[in-house]
């Protein structure tokens, strides 16, 4: 059952959800567009969500349970993260006037850190770490989400494809810091079509991620790994304490000129200060921190237990999250679903399990009667065929409790 939607965004809609007849857990569904997936050409990227979320095993990786698909849309089930993401939480803050705590800043930047250290040790590169896609559990635990972008690296540095077809194909783009933001200068100031050209721009050039959190190296075209994660944290981090991006500006080109030049305001605590500008937002890539091994020297974690912190067993300094009625919290930290309470809107939509193999049997059915001639339908239609092996046997028994998410499941799945 589809309880409300949490997130709207431009190819698709995130529900809390609950399994119909269940044991009463929560989830949050992610539901795709398919016709916004094929007019975006972003087939490649769900996949790869959905691939990397199912293979990596980290307490601070968001789990993907299982995923399915209707003829309209894709569908990616996880574990539902009642507090939110950090940039709801510093929305919260900034409205009632505190601000995020630096020792809460510092709680969340060390179990970032881990996820991180995780994902360089798996060779995966996330691309789009930000606020938003740092998500909270009801203890204020966090868990990396969104790998719509992620990639895999090698062990030396990577070049984008997209970056090199660009530069042949225009020849005043050069990989060089100063070439990029002469390049976006140069651009008459009286073109009403600046803004198209820069979103273009982006494309073309192979950029990834969100442009306020991108690292240096993205923007000149140069060569790149894992370490624009860690660029990407240290944004993040100013970012909580400060309320808005280190490098925020009116326009693309202001953007991409304040990152080159990474100059970072003397207004933190020095501590925080000294990982910013000598550790993680450095220009020079090969001396940026980039592992668990270089943050760890920062006076910022000075007394930190690490080995407490990767079992979560560190306690956020803002405490237990205040939840919605609607949702309860057994002793475990599993979140149910309260049917008692009033407040939990039920939204009108359903998803079967799957249309791949409704279209298998339809299609066998039609072979059947027409066995004397040779059919035309044994290849899937193209629309189909992109989406062919989407679906995954869910990860939790269907009746159980949270605490059963890992027991053998049913075949069929309806959210309705």
């Amino acid at each position: 059952m589809f309880l409300s939607s949490l997130i709207r965004y431009f190819i698709g809609t995130v529900y809390l959800a609950r399994i119909s007849g269940g044991g009463g857990a929560l989830f949050a569904v992610k539901s795709i567009k398919k016709n916004l997936i094929i007019k975006t050409r972003s087939a490649h990227n769900v996949k790869r969500e959905r691939s990397l979320t199912r293979e990596l095993n980290s307490p601070f990786i968001l789990k993907l349970r299982t995923a399915f698909q209707t003829s309209n849309a894709l569908y990616l089930a996880t574990d539902y993260y009642a507090g939110g993401s950090l940039a709801d939480l510093l929305k919260r803050k900034q409205q009632d006037g505190t601000g995020i705590c630096i020792l809460a800043i510092r709680f969340f930047t060390i179990e970032i850190v881990l996820a991180l250290e995780y994902l360089r040790q798996k060779g995966v590169i996330h691309r789009d770490i930000k606020p938003s896609n740092i998500l909270l559990s009801a203890h204020g635990h966090i868990a990396l989400a969104d790998f719509g972008v992620a990639t895999y690296s090698g062990p030396s540095f990577k070049r984008s494809s997209e970056t090199s077809s660009f530069k042949k194909k225009n020849k005043n783009f050069a990989a060089t810091p100063s070439s990029t933001v002469q390049m976006l200068k140069n651009r008459s100031k009286k073109d009403t079509r600046k803004k198209h050209q820069d979103e273009a721009w982006l494309v073309a050039s192979g950029f990834h991620g969100t442009p306020a959190y991108t690292a240096p190296e993205l923007l000149s075209g140069e060569i790149y790994n894992h370490s624009i994660d860690w660029w990407s944290l240290g944004c993040t981090l100013y970012e909580l304490r400060v309320g808005h991006s280190p490098f925020a500006a009116a326009n693309a080109r202001n953007l991409f000129r304040n990152i080159l030049h990474a100059r970072i305001p003397k207004i933190l605590p020095k501590p925080l200060h000294d990982l910013l500008t000598t550790g993680l937002l450095v220009l020079n890539p090969k001396q940026r921190f980039s592992s668990l091994s270089d943050v760890q020297c920062s006076c910022f974690f000075y007394n930190v237990d690490w080995s407490l912190a990767a079992n979560r067993e560190l306690e956020n300094p803002l405490g237990p999250l205040v939840l919605p009625s609607f949702i309860a919290l057994d002793a475990n930290g599993n979140v149910y679903y309260n049917p008692k309470a009033q407040d939990g809107p039920t939204v009108s939509t359903s998803a079967s399990f799957d249309e791949e193999k409704k279209e298998k049997k339809s299609q066998a059915r039609k072979q059947r009667r027409h066995r004397p001639f040779p059919s035309k339908s044994k290849k899937l239609s193209p629309r189909v065929k992109l989406f062919q092996g989407f679906a995954l046997d869910p990860e939790f028994n269907l009746d159980a409790k949270p605490e059963d998410y890992t027991a053998a499941c049913a075949h069929h799945l309806t959210w309705a």
